[in-house]
């Protein structure tokens, strides 16, 4: 995993698996050394998130600080989390590759960016340079991003990762 807060989607998706009536028991951190025999199928998940900026965030700012729509509507992004799973069928040595891509899109209002709204107070440069500067994505968002969405996205993961584990298992 390139990135630490990574592992927190992990979780979301082991916790949706082990949440699962229909799988009988979910080991995670899965030793080949250790949990030999105990498995019919090893799930290997990576997941890679891009996260970006609206260009429309520029609007938001400025001329939207006349309106204050940076407190009102908040900044837009997107979050494109692209989650590859190698699915190892334990009992014939078989693998498969599965992509599950998923994208989200939020607002978010913070003061380290809405302060621009000062721009009452002189010509309107520091909201028209903030537009610039906020078209960005405001990674200080990313631990409350993976926290509300985690519900969501681990149990999406966890149904398209169950469904591959049972076809290569022949469990139809």
């Amino acid at each position: 995993m390139s990135q630490p807060q990574n592992s927190k989607y992990i979780t979301a998706i082991v916790d949706a698996l082990q949440r699962n009536s229909a799988i009988e028991r979910v080991i995670y951190p899965y030793s080949t050394a250790n949990n030999q025999n105990q498995a019919d199928a090893v799930i290997d998940i990576s997941v890679n998130p891009r996260y970006d900026g609206n260009g429309s965030n520029f609007l938001v700012n400025w001329p939207g600080f006349l309106i204050f729509a940076p407190a009102i509507w908040g900044y837009g992004y997107t979050a494109d989390i692209k989650t590859e799973a190698t699915i190892t069928n334990l009992k014939n040595g078989k693998t498969q590759q599965l992509s599950i891509p998923a994208q989200f899109e939020f607002r978010q209002a913070e003061i380290d960016r809405t302060w621009t709204e000062i721009g009452w107070f002189e010509v309107g440069i520091i909201p028209l340079l903030g537009g610039i500067v906020f078209t960005a994505y405001d990674s200080d968002l990313t631990p409350e991003f993976i926290k509300n969405v985690a519900p969501t996205y681990g149990p999406y993961v966890a149904t398209k990762a169950t469904k591959a584990v049972y076809d290569s298992l022949g469990y139809n």
